[in-house]
């Protein structure tokens, strides 16, 4: 017989923000633009250890005068400026019984932390539909997977809610799906220009280069890969992490087309 067990370590002071969540700016001001509505529901899926709660926490405390409640299970990253419950079904307080506290307060934002049951999707959407701003994650491998994911756990509550009400125009908002991905160092990453075509293919792997190829219609002024190491990155190659999104703010054609339950 034998255990195991999983640490993970989460740091509350790092210095992210919406302005910086990402690598490319065009992601960060769509992450900003979710701050800007006052109901409906935001998704965020990825694999275990993809910084979801990284970017749902980052996002969360750059609100300035908001009331924001959060019911988790556990509690992972501290806050001053949320208010945090955490479950603990041995004494009877699960998210059903957090959310009904909640409620009591008249929060601006509901943060659910983590979507893995019918009724808490249920909940979920139903707050979303009485003009509250719910924000959320769920495993899902990509953006309109949630979609799926939600549509599943709603029928499977067997309340009534179905994906139509989350299509409603108060109900779904944003999706987010993402991974992370290492920073290069800037002092020792080398670049792949004017590298002959046998080397970038040992570097890079032949499907990599296939598709990079492609991508970059043969350019390589600006691909640059992991260095081996120095003083500046302690002989790493990389300095630290940044998320590569897949963000989907929902419109009223996307809307439409979930109706019609076109989800891929």
């Amino acid at each position: 017989n034998y255990s195991n067990g999983v640490l993970r370590i989460l740091n509350s002071r790092l210095k992210i923000s919406a302005d910086n969540l990402s690598h490319v700016h065009s992601q960060n001001v769509y992450f900003k633009s979710l701050l800007s509505h006052s109901c409906g529901l935001v998704l965020f899926s990825g694999p275990t250890g993809s910084g979801k709660t990284t970017t749902l926490y980052s996002l969360l405390k750059s609100l300035r005068n908001k009331k924001i409640y959060t019911i988790e299970d556990p509690i992972e990253v501290y806050h001053d400026n949320l208010i945090q419950l955490e479950v603990n079904e041995k004494l009877g307080f699960d998210y059903s019984e957090g959310v009904k506290q909640i409620l009591r307060h008249d929060p601006d934002i509901i943060m659910i932390g983590e979507i893995r049951a019918p009724e808490t999707a249920d909940m979920a959407v139903s707050l979303a539909l009485s003009v509250h701003m719910v924000w959320s994650t769920v495993h899902a491998g990509d953006a309109f997977g949630s979609v799926r994911r939600m549509d599943h756990f709603v029928r499977s509550a067997k309340t009534g809610t179905t994906l139509d009400s989350l299509c409603d125009s108060t109900g779904l908002n944003g999706l987010i799906n993402q991974r992370l991905l290492p920073v290069l160092c800037s002092h020792c990453k080398r670049q792949l220009k004017n590298t002959r075509k046998a080397v970038r293919v040992r570097i890079l792997g032949e499907g990599l280069h296939t598709r990079v190829s492609l991508l970059t219609k043969n350019r390589y002024a600006k691909i640059c890969v992991r260095g081996s190491g120095c003083p500046h990155c302690h002989g790493y190659g990389t300095v630290g992490m940044t998320i590569a999104a897949e963000v989907v703010l929902v419109t009223p054609e996307i809307r439409e087309l979930l109706r019609k339950g076109e989800t891929e």
